[in-house]
């Protein structure tokens, strides 16, 4: 016997996207369909690179801030730490919606880049070689973003994404031009 919840096209249904289609087939017990179900799937997996990339962010910013001495960079730092997070925590509640599993942590080749400005600073490289791998780290974010907007994402998801890209990039211009500004 087949399953089947009918959605009536209400302004509601219209404007809610992916997400109505989603819980319908989820309340009927249904599988998705394959198109609607590797959408999701490449949507989750899209959104958990972010995520991973966020938390990379936010722990590099917060390496970085504890490295420098200069007070207006320390606040830059933890001001960027604080959006990553944010911006992760947002990301995390759009994979759950989903229906995926959301990324709980950064990559292992960010910790090995946290080091780096560790090791860098601990050799007195001062504020400018710490500006220069903070904005090294940022323009992976970027790119993963730039990469993430070129996929095949819902449109209220791609909106978020396009959002939080904006962002990325003036955190990576403002910290290229610290690091152009340092002497």
């Amino acid at each position: 016997m087949f399953s089947f919840i009918a959605f009536s096209p209400t302004p509601a249904n219209k404007l809610a996207g992916p997400e109505v289609i989603l819980e319908g087939y989820r309340r009927a017990g249904s599988p998705l369909p394959t198109k609607e179900r590797n959408m999701t799937n490449e949507t989750v997996s899209t959104l958990n690179n972010l995520i991973e990339t966020l938390k990379d962010g936010k722990d590099g910013f917060e390496t970085a801030a504890g490295d420098v001495k200069d007070a207006m960079v320390k606040t830059t730092f933890l001001e960027f730490a604080q959006q990553r997070s944010r911006f992760a925590g947002e990301l995390q509640v759009e994979v759950k919606r989903l229906g995926g599993e959301a990324e709980q942590t950064g990559s292992t080749a960010a910790a090995a880049h946290r080091g780096w400005i560790n090791l860098k600073s601990a050799l007195g490289g001062g504020e400018k070689a710490i500006l220069s791998e903070a904005e090294r780290g940022e323009d992976v974010s970027v790119k993963n973003f730039e990469k993430a907007m070129k996929a095949n994402l819902p449109p209220d998801v791609a909106g978020v994404v396009r959002r939080m890209f904006d962002e990325v990039k003036k955190a990576h211009d403002r910290v290229r031009d610290l690091r152009d500004s340092w002497k």
